[in-house]
C-alpha cells in the first residue's frame, strides 16, 4: 500500500501496488521487493545509511501501519504511525568485533504492522535498519486469556544486511 496523493486539507490517499521479489537472505530474515509501477505513487527514495555508525544511545525513528488491516475494518482507515526511539544494545554475530552487527535492540513498542518498515536516523536523513521483531510476553493480569501486553523492546536488522542484496 502506498499514498497517491495527499490533499491540502491533509485527506491522503493510498491505493495497493504489486511488489516484485528480488532477493532475500533467509540466514537474517531479510527479503528484497520492488514496488511496481513508483512513479503512480508519492514514494521518494530514501538514502541508505551505514549501520556499522550506529552507537547505543542513538535516537531513532520508525514508521509503519501497525494493525492496518484491523484499524480499516474499524474505520480508522489507514493510519500511518511514527516511533520515536532509542538504540538500546547492538548485537553482533559472534564474539569477535569484526563480525558484522545483526542486531538492533531499540526502546520501543512495536506492533504487527511495523515489521519491514525502517529504522531512521533522522540527523541524517538515512535509513540505518528494518524493523523485524517485537518481544511479547503473556499477560500477568489475566493469565488466562490469550492476550499479549507489549514490551518495551523491539528488534531491527541493520541495513548493512540489506545492502548485501542490492548488489
Amino acid at each position: 500500500m502506498a499514498m497517491v496523493e495527499q490533499e491540502k486539507d491533509g485527506l491522503e490517499k493510498y491505493d495497493w501496488f504489486p511488489l516484485k521479489f528480488i532477493d532475500s537472505d533467509d540466514q537474517n530474515d531479510i527479503a528484497l521487493f520492488q514496488i511496481e509501477n513508483p512513479d503512480k505513487t508519492l514514494l521518494k527514495p530514501l538514502k541508505l545509511g551505514d549501520s556499522e555508525e550506529i552507537e547505543v544511545g542513538d535516537e531513532s525513528y520508525f514508521i509503519g501501519f501497525p494493525y492496518a488491516a484491523q484499524l480499516i475494518n474499524d474505520n480508522f482507515g489507514v493510519t500511518l504511525i511514527v516511533n520515536k526511539t532509542v538504540i538500546s544494545s547492538i548485537k553482533r554475530d559472534g564474539v569477535n568485533q569484526k563480525h558484522p552487527r545483526n542486531w538492533f535492540i531499540i526502546d520501543a513498542i512495536s506492533n504487527p504492522g511495523n515489521s519491514g518498515c525502517p529504522l531512521l536516523d533522522l540527523g541524517k536523513g538515512e535509513v540505518i535498519g528494518i524493523m523485524t521483531i517485537a518481544f511479547r510476553t503473556k499477560s500477568k493480569v489475566q493469565p488466562n486469556l490469550d492476550i499479549r501486553e507489549p514490551m518495551h523492546i523491539a528488534g531491527a536488522k541493520p541495513i548493512n544486511l540489506a545492502k548485501n542484496l542490492l548488489s
